[in-house]
């Protein structure tokens, strides 16, 4: 008999085939998932047992209620949701259905801000002076007691929405016009914290079993803060030779880290940490795979797709790694950028094609994305590879100045 699966989804099926992923012959799909994305599924919607579409699927509670009533109607076995904006949701279902899995303790480990930075230090991990924020007084003596620059940022966004750094009062002061309260005296759940120096990573691990089964540590080029303020015109991953100094060091925080941790066990976790001469220091850190290009970065260095694997770990509870070990990867180094738009008012135009032949993935956004306030924002994706570290970043540069209108460089490795 066939197991029934609960797969919560806000992606294209092209990117997350679920048909393909999950054994049809053990399984029984039911998708809940963001209206269009199953459009182009054509003959194999008849793989998935129901399939129900939901407008403004993010925000939309009755993604909720109908997951509650398809567990009141079948039995469920797993309940799967790989994307950030699930997490929370999903764990609740589990919980109310008594579905194992992440619950919603975890859940929230991983989501807010607040809660993180609080594990942290009972952890004995290093990190920040930080405080929540419940109103305007909260912030202004956080800044009286530790000075700037301070950080600021709502404890459940994603993708640096929101993310703002505050370096004096004349930022205070226009950052209060609009930014903390989103009603009369009212704002979302927020946290401020002391500016962190430090070089930014972000490290993807797989766990199964309760063991890491896969890591793999990338350098931010830019950041998303950076990004997001405009302050450059691109932000994106790249892979850092094994032997790094600093990589031994993340690797031993992230497993600290997740030993304090609550979580089940098993699937993706992507956390980001600063990395300095004395210390390492969370930045944030989720129950899920990397976003952006990390998914192909790994894919085509690792030889699997991350995402597959999380989804199957958690439809199994840990216990399939048949996506582990299943191509022996590449030996070639990768990163990617994603790029804001050029001096459009000048003349500049998003171009409809990679024309260098070391990039390896080129995807121009799908509409223009308008005014650059978070890392979901830009004009084109795009990856690169090199016979060797050194390779990979200077083709980064090389990617940048083309795009942004310099076509002068060498277009060969």
């Amino acid at each position: 008999m066939k197991t029934n699966i609960i797969i919560f989804n806000r992606v294209p099926l092209s990117r997350s085939p679920y048909h393909e992923w999950l054994d049809l012959d053990a399984h029984a799909l039911y998708l809940l998932t963001d209206a269009g994305t199953a459009d182009d599924l054509g003959p194999a919607r008849a793989a998935y047992a129901e399939i129900h579409e939901f407008e403004h699927y993010v925000h939309n509670a009755n993604v909720e209620l109908c997951a509650r009533a398809l567990g009141r109607r079948i039995a469920v076995e797993a309940i799967v949701a790989y994307s950030e904006v699930d997490q929370i949701r999903a764990a609740r279902c589990r919980q109310a259905l008594g579905v194992p899995g992440q619950d919603l303790v975890s859940a929230l480990a991983f989501r807010d801000k607040l809660d993180m930075r609080d594990r942290c230090r009972a952890a004995g991990l290093a990190g920040p002076a930080y405080a929540r924020i419940g109103d305007v007084g909260d912030l202004r003596d956080f800044i009286d007691a530790n000075g700037y620059p301070v950080v600021v940022k709502p404890r459940l966004s994603t993708a640096s929405r929101s993310v703002v750094r505050l370096d004096d009062d004349a930022d205070l002061a226009r950052f209060l016009v609009r930014g903390l309260y989103t009603d009369i005296d009212v704002g979302p759940p927020a946290m401020v914290e002391a500016f962190v120096e430090g070089d930014l990573y972000a490290v993807d691990l797989l766990l199964a079993g309760g063991e890491v089964v896969f890591f793999e540590a990338l350098r931010y080029v830019n950041t998303c803060l950076d990004y997001s303020s405009r302050a450059c015109k691109s932000v994106g991953l790249a892979q850092v030779p094994a032997d790094h100094p600093d990589v031994s060091r993340l690797d031993r925080f992230c497993r600290e880290l997740l030993r304090h941790f609550p979580h089940p066990g098993h699937g993706g976790f992507h956390i980001e940490a600063f990395v300095s001469p004395h210390e390492v220091v969370l930045c944030e850190a989720a129950s899920r795979s990397g976003g952006a290009g990390v998914p192909q970065l790994i894919e085509r260095s690792a030889g699997f797709n991350p995402d597959r694997a999380t989804v199957q770990l958690q439809a199994s509870h840990g216990r399939d790694r048949s996506w582990l070990g299943t191509s022996p990867g590449s030996e070639r180094a990768y990163g990617f950028l994603l790029l804001a738009p050029g001096d459009v008012a000048g003349g500049w135009q998003t171009p409809v094609r990679s024309e260098l032949e070391f990039i390896v993935d080129y995807e121009p956004a799908a509409a223009p994305c308008g005014a650059i306030d978070d890392v979901a924002k830009f004009a084109a994706f795009a990856m690169v590879e090199g016979e060797s570290i050194g390779a990979m970043q200077s083709h980064l540069e090389q990617l940048e100045r083309w795009f942004h209108g310099d076509r002068s460089g060498d277009r060969h490795e």
